[in-house]
C-alpha cells in the first residue's frame, strides 16, 4: 500500500466520520418552524 492510498483512505475515513457524527444533530425548533423558509416542494 502507497502513501496515496493511506492519505485519501484517511481523508476518506475522517470525512466520513465528521458526517455521520455532525448528522446526529438537528436544528432547533425556531430554526425549523420559521414562516420566512424557502419551500423545496411545489403545492399546486
Amino acid at each position: 500500500m502507497g502513501w496515496n492510498e493511506i492519505i485519501f483512505g484517511g481523508l476518506i475515513v475522517i470525512g466520513l466520520g465528521a458526517f455521520f457524527f455532525f448528522g446526529r444533530f438537528r436544528a432547533g425548533k425556531t430554526q425549523r418552524d420559521r414562516s420566512d423558509k424557502i419551500r423545496w416542494w411545489r403545492k399546486s
